[in-house]
């Protein structure tokens, strides 16, 4: 929730009216939570829209007086960064919305809003643009970040990232799957990329994270640089734990981060080479990987095959020459009908 005290402390920091511990405090607290982020991006956005060239948002609380203004009229516009269409406007959002209205009454008469997806033109400001990327079960996408950096979205995965105009000074994103990360490092505009529990910060360049909804834990790997990895309900004064190169990053739901060192970083970043590498893994996690490579819907016939562990590698295998291989390595038969595969304990022959 966003007080009023709360939009004064970002307002210092936007008129670079704080001391350079204060800066520091509230970058930190502003990563902690996606509403602060979007509200000091939004923020920076109107003040730029509104044809100002530096922060003049003032410490003296002169904008809550003119979103008080009886005479600005609210506009809400179809997206926000991170929002759902037809929800309701968080608290914070109708006291901008107020705010931005009055700016532009006052500089320029008034502000058109709109939104835009990545296929969608536009040819007038745009502020707080959501763009995302969704790929399939079965699909890996590469694509470039409007600041130059790289990233290859795993299989049945999404990520969602605000572009914002104006210099915003914080690229944020939102994942859910899993991706490699290869950053265009800046350190004057922090790269954020939030999943379910945690906030990875890059401090260096190259990183994979994997956080898919059925997952217990965050997991974050180093291949080149390093990152902060923090549970995304650490307070914002707390720093997280540092992962450098070779270093593997796992975060549960108490939010303390795991760290090993000396990981083989390859079998990790297998995916991205179209490989799936599997190590004494239970096996009701190797169908949840297998179903998004694959396509397919597994079903287990006892709920006890679930905890069979499988080693092996895959590497460009057909379905089928996956399934036989699942099936004699584990002792397991299976049936198949359609994009539904059910396995059994026991090798009596396959039904397909």
């Amino acid at each position: 929730m966003i007080d009023e005290n709360d939009w004064a402390r970002l307002a210092r920091y936007l008129a670079n009216e704080c001391t350079p511990e204060e800066a520091e405090e509230t970058r930190r607290w502003v990563e902690a939570d996606p509403s602060r982020a979007e509200a000091l991006a939004f923020m920076r956005d109107v003040n730029s829209a509104a044809g100002a060239s530096q922060p003049k948002w003032g410490t003296d609380a002169s904008w809550l007086r003119i979103a008080a203004r009886k005479s600005a009229r609210e506009r809400r516009p179809r997206l926000f960064p991170f929002s759902t269409p037809g929800a309701a406007t968080p608290a914070w959002r109708r006291q901008v919305l107020r705010v931005a209205a009055a700016v532009a009454l006052v500089a320029a008469g008034s502000l058109l809003w709109l939104s835009r997806n990545h296929r969608a033109d536009t040819s007038a400001v745009a502020v707080g643009v959501t763009r995302e990327y969704v790929t399939p079960r079965g699909q890996r996408a590469t694509f470039r970040l409007p600041d130059g950096s790289r990233v290859m979205l795993g299989v049945a995965s999404k990520l969602r990232y605000a572009e914002t105009t104006g210099g915003s000074a914080m690229r944020y994103l939102q994942l859910d799957g899993e991706a490699l990360f290869q950053v265009k490092h800046d350190a004057t505009r922090p790269f954020l990329v939030r999943t379910a529990r945690a906030v990875t910060r890059d401090i260096g360049t190259r990183f994979a994270i994997r956080a898919y909804p059925s997952d217990t834990v965050t997991r974050v790997v180093v291949a080149e640089g390093s990152v902060e990895l923090r549970g995304d309900r650490l307070p914002a004064a707390d720093r997280g734990a540092v992962l450098t190169a070779g270093q593997l990053g796992q975060l549960g739901k108490s939010g303390d981060a795991l760290v090993r060192s000396g990981v083989d970083v390859a079998r990790y970043l297998a995916w991205t080479e179209g490989r799936l590498v599997f190590e004494d893994t239970p096996l009701r996690d190797v169908l949840d990987q297998l179903s998004r490579w694959y396509d397919l819907d597994f079903r287990l016939a006892d709920s006890a095959l679930g905890g069979r562990r499988l080693t092996a590698t895959m590497a460009g295998e057909d379905m089928s020459q996956t399934l036989e291989l699942l099936a004699s390595s584990l002792d397991l038969r299976y049936e198949r009908h359609g994009s539904t595969v059910t396995l059994y304990a026991g090798s009596r022959p396959t039904t397909h």
